[in-house]
């Protein structure tokens, strides 16, 4: 027997992989019942003595009993040192042995007493230090390991670890659990030095069961609950605390997969979807808080990196930016429902979440400014120069101080004028002036962004006007100065000059009597009569323009009556009283339009109505001679619009209702439809759109309400540009199978049709993506379908449009390479009145064919019976290497196995395995008759050999093990035992003749010949190499029949790939070494290639990106040899995306 101490690893226990030396076994191997001894005629003196086992004992005889120091040496080397006194091993020993496993050289000291150890014992080897106790041979009482880890106290009964346990880490953690038998078992707790503490079980030496871990925060609780399954943390888990919640799942011990958390800040919830990665957050995430704002980015390596973009819930807007390095840094794009564009930088690594450096607004209607974003005591303001740019080519100049316009300022006019200002607390204040290109010059102040006050203008000839400006118009009384020193003086109204320059004093006071005729300096022409020196009877105004007033005066006052007829034929009746328009007016086009409407104090005032041609109306208000405030517009087809003046112009909220029940709601900017929208159908349909100029522009939604799925809504996203659909778009149909929950579909509008390809995805809420599927845009009665699946599943079909059903020959090519071929049907109903229906069914029906991708072929047939496909008939399982297997019903029939050796297997199945009587007939003659229990081979068998041989062994779990004979036609027989299917152990033949020969079997071959040691050559073993027919050569290490730790593939080409397995699969870092001196590096995942790869180049140039589903996927970039980036790109499934 082995003394050594054996590490096992306890994932209760030892946190991050720690291991523990988990016992001292001190050798205890007697002298089997037979020996050699060397000089045994001798009954003093030094002797060896050889056992059975291989050992090596080295004693002193005295007088015939072994007496004094004694030395026994074991096979592997180990070495045993202590006393014999009259026979009896007395007093302290040493063991001295190897461990080739951690190679290492132990230790272990103990007492004899009596022949038996008793008292206290110590193991010492590299890493651990054991103290306990012995009992008469046995382990008992109080125990203690030291290694590098920390310390483990314990107690043995009777050869067993028992009860309470206590593991005190040296990194302060302290673990309390419970041994039963040498395992731990039930409730275990770990208090972390940082004061967290975790809870979980333990069944049968293996963490099982529910688990948590509190963490102390600020005064608060939080608690993460798991599942542990075999020691590893799997399955769905939540942490929970008092403003902070998250919900993901572990697999094979890391955080893997969707994730949801939500987080409360001062009220207001953020959700946050994403994704974990090898335990890290990874790939597309999004959040939603309260108020509906959406931001949506990636994760790579746990941080923010590359595009992102907020969606503003309540102005519509989109704001677009980049994350690096988990901090938002660089060009930001925002982007306004209305059209308007703000660009501007961010480093919050720096500034936190404020806006820095250059900056520029472009607005919808050609508008620039260009300014810059400093970090103030108050926050992110825009400071120093700043630029405003008009279409026409004007342009602005000012500073911002804390964020608003103050100081001198500049405005330049495309025509060559400047204008000089001043702003205070964003608006133009005090003195001002005007250079025309002509050389006059206008001096002026500001008030709150208005012209007020004084105001002179200087003529380039000399003149100078003084005048007064109130609210930025000229009102009141002006002087002109000619520079020959002439005064004119005239009055300004609401910014205009009355009557047009009235006419010079002098004149205006002139004695007139009869017919007078005044010119004025602008052209315009007044015809009148004088009467008692008072202006009265007709009268008639020409405008330059070809205008033309008739109105009478009474005492200079225009009274009466009056038309004004434009230059275009228009006709405006009204009246006058007191010299002002007063009363209702009607204005007629031309085009036989009509607008009704009233004058009060020269303005026009109150309701007022347009009547087309056509008998449309439109009502509205008028408030001092301009239209402001709610309007109507009826339609003579019974349409109804609704909306408001401002300042003359239609402004605000709309509603036009459709005499067919349809109504739209969208917003007037100064006449023009612009901003959000939305059109209402009377079927419950909805659009909803933007209006930029008075067009369609920008981001659509469709609701299909009256086309409802599950009481869910088809939604349609889109965009329009100028008026008509064109570009990507989106149609999400809820639906209810199964496996997923929604299906989107992804195609293009070119001039308002579908083009081209369309793709759709299935999604579940709760996995995610199901499906993808492709097929075109047509109106074909038959589509073809082509359906991705996340996994790299694919699969084609032909669907009937005219009732959705998928019809004949289908193809489903699985990531692994497996193909399977088979036809859809579908299903004729009958109803009362004798009409067939043609119903969709997704059942497959008829011949099927499945691919392994190994070459391996399955050929069968299905059926339909209650809606349901099954298996029906027999099943011919063909493998590639030509061996065959025919069966019926796994659940219950009989199945063959035919080898392409002409070996066959003839056996039952029951409920899918194999079960009952079974017979494996060779080639050779050889029949082997035996039984299946549950797929496994169990109990007695029996071999007859041609030669007329027979074997008798018995079968446990598939294996052959126990005793086992074989009886030989000449007689003979040979009685020996299996394990695991290997000879093994003693083994006795016995001749006719009566002799007898004893040996061992060790690995299938009698002792003392060669042992195989597991090295293979074209196969497999524990330590292996395998070299497959094309020369390549992978050589690795098999535990327990699975791959483990370090590999290579040595390729004939001289490529060289280095991989780390783990139970069989790749998992962890891997390098591909290329014979020209190219390497990658990458990551496996369950045999995948999953998360960041780089390929560096031998001339030093480097390539980033990710594999996600064993293919390349996500960002990329490509390094020069100094390690800039020269380019940034996208994988999709392997495919560089352009």
């Amino acid at each position: 027997m082995k003394n050594r101490c054996k590490i096992l690893t306890v994932i209760g226990i030892l946190i991050a992989g720690s291991t523990l030396f988990y016992g001292c076994d001190s050798q205890n191997s007697e002298k089997t019942s037979e020996t050699k001894l060397e000089k045994s005629n001798e009954k003093s003196g030094v002797q060896k003595e050889y056992l059975d086992d291989g050992s090596k004992e080295e004693f002193y005889l005295k007088d015939g009993k072994k007496d004094g120091e004694a030395k026994r040496t074991y096979p592997n080397g180990d070495v045993e040192e202590f006393k014999y006194v009259a026979g009896i091993r007395e007093g302290k020993a040493t063991i001295i042995y190897l461990d080739p496993t951690e190679n290492g050289i132990y230790k272990g000291t103990y007492t004899y007493i009596n022949g038996q150890k008793n008292g206290l014992a110590q193991s010492e080897g590299r890493e651990c230090n054991e103290k306990f106790s012995y009992l008469n041979d046995i382990k008992h009482g109080e125990a203690e390991y030291t290694f590098s880890e920390g310390v483990l106290k314990y107690n043995y009964y009777n050869g067993m670890k028992q009860g309470r346990a206590t593991f005190i880490r040296n990194d302060g953690d302290i673990i309390e659990f419970e041994y039963k038998d040498d395992l731990p078992e039930g409730k275990a707790i770990r208090k972390y030095f940082n004061g967290d503490i975790e809870e979980y079980s333990y069944i049968k030496g293996k963490k099982q069961g529910a688990a948590k871990i509190k963490r102390a925060l600020d005064g608060s609780e939080m608690i993460e609950s798991f599942t542990y399954i075999d020691n590893v943390k799997q399955g769905k888990a939540t942490i929970d605390s008092f403003d902070y919640s998250e919900e993901f799942e572990y697999i094979n011990g890391e955080k893997h997969g969707l994730a949801k958390s939500k987080k409360n800040i001062d009220g207001n919830e953020i959700i946050e979807e994403f994704s974990y990665v090898n335990g890290i957050k990874g790939g597309p995430a999004k959040t939603t808080d309260s108020f509906g704002n959406i931001e949506e980015y990636n994760y790579v390596n746990g941080k923010k990196e590359g595009l992102a973009k907020y969606t503003d819930s309540k102005d519509k807007s989109i704001e677009k930016y980049s994350y690096t390095n988990g901090e938002k840094k660089g060009l930001t794009k925002h982007i306004f429902i209305n059209g308007d564009v703000e660009e501007y930088s961010y480093d919050t690594s720096i500034y936190g979440n404020d806006k820095v450096g250059e900056a520029k607004y472009t607005y919808s209607n050609g508008w620039r400014e260009e300014y810059s974003y400093g970090h103030t005591k108050n926050g992110s303001k825009k400071e120093g120069t700043a630029k405003f740019f008009y279409p026409n080519g004007d342009r602005k100049e000012y500073l911002y101080v804390d964020g608003v316009k103050e100081g001198a300022g500049k405005n330049f006019f495309i025509n060559g004028d400047i204008e000089k200002v001043n702003y205070k607390n964003d608006l133009k204040n005090g003195s001002a002036k005007f250079i025309f290109k002509s050389g006059n010059i206008e001096e002026y102040n500001y008030l709150n962004g208005k012209k007020d006050g004084l105001a002179k203008m200087i003529f380039k000839n000399g003149d100078v006007e003084t005048s007064t400006y109130i609210n930025g118009k000229k009102e009141g009384i002006a002087q002109l100065v000619t520079a020959e020193g002439k005064i004119k003086e005239y009055n300004y109204i609401n910014g205009d000059i009355e009557e047009k320059f009235n006419i010079l004093k002098f004149i205006a006071d002139k004695m007139k009597e009869g017919p007078t005729t005044y010119h004025y300096e602008n052209g315009d022409i007044e015809e009148c009569n004088y009467i008692g020196k008072k202006r009265n009877g007709s009268a008639k105004y020409t405008h330059t323009n070809g205008d033309v007033e008739v109105y009478n005066y009474k005492d200079n006052a225009k009274e009466g009556e009056a038309t004004y007829t434009f230059a275009n034929g228009d006709v405006e009746e009204f009246k006058y009283r007191d010299g002002k328009k007063d009363g209702v007016a009607k204005l007629k086009y031309t085009n036989g339009d009509i607008e009704e409407y009233y004058y009060s104090n020269d303005k026009q005032e109150g309701t007022g109505k347009y009547i087309t041609y056509f008998n449309d109306v439109e009502e509205f208000q008028y408030n001092y001679g301009v239209k402001n405030g709610a309007a109507i517009f009826t339609h003579r087809n019974g349409d109804v619009e609704r909306f408001s003046y401002m300042n003359g112009m239609k402004n605000g909220l709309a509603t036009y209702i459709y005499a067919n029940g349809n109504k739209e709601e969208f917003n007037y900017r100064d006449g023009i439809k612009s901003g959000p929208a939305i059109f209402v159908y009377s079927n419950g349909a909805k659009e909803e759109y933007s209006y930029r100029n008075g067009i369609k522009n920008g981001y659509a939604k469709f609701y299909y309400q009256n086309e409802l799925i599950n009481n869910e809504i088809i939604e349609e996203e889109y965009n329009y540009i100028d008026g008509v659909k064109n570009g990507s778009a989106r149609r999400i149909y809820p639906i209810n199978s199964l496996i997923s929950d929604k299906k989107i579909e992804e195609y293009n509008y070119k001039n308002g049709v579908i083009i081209g390809d369309i793709k759709a995805t299935y999604l579940n809420s709760d996995n995610g993506i199901i499906a993808k599927e492709e097929y075109t845009s047509n109106n074909a009665v038959h589509k073809d379908v082509k359906r991705n699946y996340p996994n790299g599943d694919v699969e084609y079909y032909v669907v009937n449009t005219i009732n959705n059903s998928q019809e004949g020959g289908a193809k489903y090519i699985y990531c692994n390479g497996d193909i399977e071929e088979y036809s859809y049907t579908i299903v004729f109903e009958i109803d009362s009145d004798n009409i067939e229906t043609h119903l969709p069914s997704g059942l497959k029906i008829g011949k099927a064919k499945y691919t392994y991708y190994n070459g391996d072929k399955k050929e069968y047939n299905y059926g339909i019976n209650e809606g349901e496909n099954y298996i029906d008939g027999d099943i011919t399982y063909t493998y590639v290497n030509g061996n065959v297997e025919k069966y019926s019903n796994k659940e219950k029939g009989t199945g063959k196995f035919i080898y392409t050796n002409g070996n066959i297997e003839e056996y039952n199945y029951t409920n899918y395995e194999k079960s009952g009587d079974a017979r494996f007939i060779y080639n050779d003659g050889k029949i082997e008759k035996y039984r299946y229990k549950e797929g496994l081979k169990q109990g007695p068998a029996k071999m007859k050999f041609t030669n007329g041989n027979i074997e008798e062994y018995n079968y446990i779990d598939g294996e052959k093990n126990g005793v086992a004979k074989m009886n030989y036609a000449s007689g003979n027989k040979e009685e020996y035992s299996y394990t695991n299917g290997i000879k093994e152990g003693f083994a006795k033949f016995k001749f006719l003749n009566g002799n007898v020969e004893k040996y061992s079997y060790i690995n299938g071959r009698k002792n003392g010949e060669e042992i195989y040691k597991g090295h293979t050559i074209s196969g497999e073993g524990n330590n292996g190499v395998y070299i497959n027919m094309f020369g390549d050569v992978a050589k690795y290490n098999l535990v327990n029949d699975k791959k483990q730790g370090f590999a290579k593939i040595e390729y004939l080409n001289g490529d060289i790939e280095e991989i780390t397995y783990v139970n069989d699969k790749k998992q962890g870092p891997a390098k591909f070494i290329y014979s020209n001196g190219d390497i990658e590096e990458y990551n496996y995942e369950d045999g995948v290639k999953d998360g960041a790869g780089r390929y560096i180049y031998f001339t030093g140039e480097e390539e980033e990106y990710f594999y996600k589903y064993g293919l390349k996927n996500g960002s990329a970039k490509y390094r020069n040899a100094d390690k800039e980036i020269i380019s940034e790109y996208e994988y999709i499934d392997g495919k560089v995306i352009e």
